[in-house]
């Protein structure tokens, strides 16, 4: 039985897009001419509620058949599942930014680790996210060896628009689905997170970023005159100009 904390609530939130936000960590698939292509994919233990996603996206479309995921950036709440996804649909691509498909790869990863945590593994939230983390198989290896960088084409043919968001992490990147006015920001941006005591809008805690003053101005500078679907946290609406 998984803990509640990996288990999602998937809606759809536009024609083309379901979004899966679990208290962990957030993931969301969309509908494309090519078939369906899913943005990140959960920790290790999250990977049937990552299938159930791309089936209720499947469900009545056209081309029905998962056929690549995107990443947004290569850390083990975001990526931990494909393995598992690979063994299930051997054929699927995973694709990322140039500068983060090494990291996807792995071993090397621009990520934190216990050893790092320091004192923060004395804040109580911070330890029950961590715990958390590790229940969905957080500390599990993950090697995906057949991750390739993503081509201009490839974004054309799932109409998605990808911009860098060094910061978080040096590959860090932004999906636009066109057309849907959706957002998929990965960590580049969030609402929450399971480690703070109150929703936080924007950069993440820098204790999980690489770059830190790059993560704030990336935040600062987002898009916000569209439906955002951040890495963790619920999504944000978007911001209405005053008439």
């Amino acid at each position: 039985m998984p803990a509640p904390a990996q288990i999602p609530v998937i809606t759809r939130v536009s024609d083309r897009v379901w979004f899966a936000h679990s208290p962990l960590v957030n993931w969301t698939a969309v509908r494309t001419d090519a078939g369906i292509v899913l943005v990140d994919a959960g920790y290790a233990d999250q990977t049937p509620h990552v299938l159930d996603t791309v089936a209720a996206a499947a469900d009545g479309a056209e081309h029905p058949d998962l056929v690549a995921v995107l990443v947004t950036h290569a850390h083990t709440d975001h990526i931990g599942g494909l393995m598992e996804l690979i063994r299930q649909h051997p054929t699927v691509e995973v694709l990322a930014a140039d500068i983060e498909a090494a990291a996807v790869a792995g071993p090397e990863r621009e990520q934190l680790t216990i050893e790092t945590m320091g004192e923060h593994l004395q804040r109580p939230l911070f330890k029950a996210w961590l715990d958390e983390g590790i229940a969905a198989g957080g500390l599990r290896p993950t090697a995906v060896e057949n991750v390739r960088p993503f081509t201009d084409d490839d974004l054309r043919r799932f109409g998605i628009a990808a911009t860098p968001a060094a910061g978080h992490t040096h590959g860090s990147t932004v999906y636009e689905v066109l057309g849907d006015n959706v957002l998929l920001t990965g960590d580049a941006f969030i609402t929450d997170h399971m480690s703070y005591p109150e929703p936080v809008i924007g950069a993440i805690d820098p204790i999980f970023t690489t770059d830190e003053a790059a993560a704030v101005t990336v935040a600062e500078t987002m898009r916000r005159d569209l439906l955002i679907l951040p890495g963790h946290g619920p999504s944000l609406p978007p911001e209405r100009s005053s008439p």
